[in-house]
């Protein structure tokens, strides 16, 4: 993974077809630290979101951020899992207290690489 860097590009479009969340992750693993560096930019209202450490746990990743649109008191933990050489599914959580509790489950993805 040495000098790569991975860049997903994230769209949510309305009825109409107006994007209403748009933006980049990205991931990057250092050598040095043996830690990822990751962040989000939000493409409709240009800001930088850097992201929590990832954590492995069994056979899914872990990570914590805050996201455009969110309040200060929220947060989402975002996990990957079924991973495949071709495939994952990807889900968020919504916390409303920093993490406290959770609401699970409140966005699903399914997703195919080319």
């Amino acid at each position: 993974m040495d000098n790569k860097v991975i860049i997903e590009e994230f769209r949510i479009n309305n009825a109409g077809g107006d994007p209403i969340f748009s933006g980049i992750t990205t991931r990057s693993y250092n050598q040095n630290t043996k830690k990822w560096v990751m962040g989000f930019f939000d493409a409709l209202n240009p800001e930088w979101y850097p992201l929590e450490q990832p954590q492995k746990e069994s056979n899914k990743i872990v990570f914590y951020g805050r996201f455009p649109g969110l309040k200060e008191n929220q947060k989402l933990r975002i996990t990957f899992y079924d991973i495949k050489k071709k495939s994952f599914k990807w889900k968020s959580d919504l916390s409303n207290d920093n993490g406290v509790t959770w609401v699970k489950s409140y966005t699903l993805i399914s997703a195919t690489l080319k």
